[in-house]
């Protein structure tokens, strides 16, 4: 950028920073639209229906994410670390309690693994019985360990709702309805049906009610470097530079 200050520090009122901020929470529309289509659905009058947002956090660390639907929730991959979702779940709680509304956060867990960066084709490895009856698959099932795990994680939180992405990872469909995504662990479905029948059902509304804690640790993402360095993961929980801005 032109006289990009060498004290790297930009002051508040800088015209491009303010303009950036405008765009990703207002200019880009999806925060607006995401509004109206909650009023929308609101205005019928049913108190059964709630509304949510996701990917919330693939975006810069601004609030405004999802505008006012009811809760904002984010996918997250298992791999290399299942414990990293809980990065994701604080993303998520910093945005909603800079609504205007009482916004909830869900969490969803991504019951699929990428192929190339879990078990990749070229490996060298003995393939197994799924590699050999689907070799050139490139969504595969989550290990069931590590679906645990990360339920544990987002689970210890005050989170309004537990998500999963993945259908045709969790069972055999039909391929024209499985998105690519291949049932390679037939573990996973029932570690996933063991935790909502002996957690999820009958300690759910328990844990609705327990307050979420202050942490002793605070973890600062800006905006500002996010923009003007290229820093920031995006919603994906990964190191380095994901995107890069010119002005």
């Amino acid at each position: 950028m032109e006289n990009f200050p060498a004290k790297h520090i930009i002051p508040d009122n800088d015209e491009t920073l303010n303009y950036l901020k405008w765009y990703w929470q207002k200019g880009d529309g999806w925060n607006n639209l995401t509004t109206l289509v909650h009023r929308g659905l609101k205005s019928t009058g049913r108190k059964d229906l709630w509304t949510f947002t996701d990917p919330a956090t693939r975006v810069p660390s601004i609030s405004g994410s999802g505008g006012e639907v009811d809760a904002i929730s984010q996918w997250t991959y298992t791999y290399p670390d299942p414990i990293k979702i809980g990065k994701a779940t604080d993303e998520l709680f910093a945005m909603a309690s800079l609504s205007k509304t009482s916004q909830g956060v869900f969490k969803m867990t991504q019951a699929i693994w990428y192929r190339s960066e879990t078990a990749p084709k070229d490996d060298g490895i003995d393939k197994t019985s799924w590699e050999k009856k689907n070799p050139d698959t490139d969504y595969i099932t989550t290990a069931p360990d590590s679906l645990r795990e990360a339920f544990w994680c987002k689970i210890a939180r005050n989170i309004r709702g537990v998500m999963y992405h993945g259908l045709a990872s969790l069972t055999e469909l039909p391929k024209e309805q499985s998105w690519g995504y291949v049932y390679t662990n037939p573990e996973t479905s029932k570690v996933l049906k063991e935790l909502a029948d002996k957690v999820v059902k009958p300690l759910g509304p328990t844990l609705l009610q327990i307050p979420e804690i202050n942490s002793d640790v605070a973890f600062l993402e800006s905006f500002t470097s996010q923009m003007y360095a290229g820093v920031g993961e995006y919603g994906g929980a990964r190191a380095g530079k994901m995107m890069h801005t010119k002005f």
